[in-house]
């Protein structure tokens, strides 16, 4: 759900870490390959540039960005999310403030379209049953429901669930998760998108939108 794009190893593995500790989704990057990672529900800008700032405001893409700096700068205009911390602790309250401003999630039980995100009791259903997934399952699987009409890598996905198994395995996991929701709809819920990608399987998305849009 959280994208950290930071220079600063130490501090961006800090808050990433942080917010992972809190049940958020998080992967963190460097600002040189921030673009070469597909942006999630938020994307977090640390110690900004003008050109950065910029960019964002005009950006079409799918995101919300936030901007976390030390002090605020002469270029630093008003901005909709825009904190000043001299230690540039990036808050899971705030993020969590965010997120349900944003997109109306709550992270304890959440509804996206025809999927019910329990994530207290761990329990995704869809269509009003639960796929009965194990834990990793559970995080890879409500990773892409959250996360739904965007594709990510293997990487991306071993980072933002804090897993820590190869691609071989996650593509056994994503092959169980499918192989249950197939039982409730008979469709996968997730596809590839290529030699190390997924995303939710873009009819699952589709449905999702049109009862989004209701």
């Amino acid at each position: 759900m959280i994208l950290i794009s930071d220079d600063n190893n130490f501090r961006r593995q800090k808050n990433a870490k942080h917010l992972r500790d809190q049940g958020i989704f998080t992967f963190d990057c460097i600002k040189q390959y921030a673009d070469c990672y597909t942006k999630p529900l938020i994307t977090i800008i640390v110690d900004p540039t003008k050109e950065e700032m910029s960019f964002a405001s005009q950006s079409g893409e799918n995101t919300v960005y936030v901007f976390c700096a030390k002090h605020k700068k002469t270029y630093m205009m008003p901005y909709k999310y825009l904190f000043i911390d001299n230690q540039i602790d990036i808050r899971a309250d705030d993020i969590k403030r965010i997120l349900f401003k944003e997109f109306g999630y709550s992270l304890t039980c959440d509804n996206v379209g025809m999927f019910v995100v329990d994530r207290e009791e761990k329990c995704l259903y869809m269509g009003g049953k639960n796929l009965m997934l194990t834990y990793t399952e559970y995080c890879i699987a409500s990773f892409f429901v959250y996360n739904y009409g965007k594709s990510f890598s293997s990487e991306e996905i071993f980072g933002y669930c804090g897993y820590a198994g190869n691609t071989d395995t996650l593509a056994n996991h994503i092959s169980s998760v499918n192989s249950k929701a197939r039982r409730i709809r008979g469709e996968k819920l997730i596809v590839s998108t290529g030699a190390t990608g997924y995303s939710l399987n873009p009819d699952v998305t589709e449905k999702i939108l049109n009862i989004m849009s209701i």
